[in-house]
């Protein structure tokens, strides 16, 4: 599955990674967005795509509910 990112799309799975290591819940597209230097929206388009992939799940307009499939899982 993961071969099936772009790299930028990787760097937001990676990012969601060490948030939820270090903070214990999902960041919010607006964390996103400044801890990967983009803007908002393309926070937003690259979280909807991962929700896609199947690697993200995240609830619209709902505050910090980006989290990774596999902690789902685990």
């Amino acid at each position: 599955m993961m071969a099936d990112l772009t790299e930028r799309q990787s760097e937001v799975v990676e990012f969601v990674r060490e948030w939820w290591a270090e903070h214990g819940y999902g960041p919010s597209m607006q964390d996103i967005a400044d801890g990967l230097t983009i803007s908002r929206a393309s926070a937003h388009q690259r979280v909807r795509a991962l929700a896609k992939h199947g690697v993200l799940h995240y609830r619209p307009h709902t505050c910090r509910t980006t989290r990774l499939t596999e902690i789902d899982k685990g």
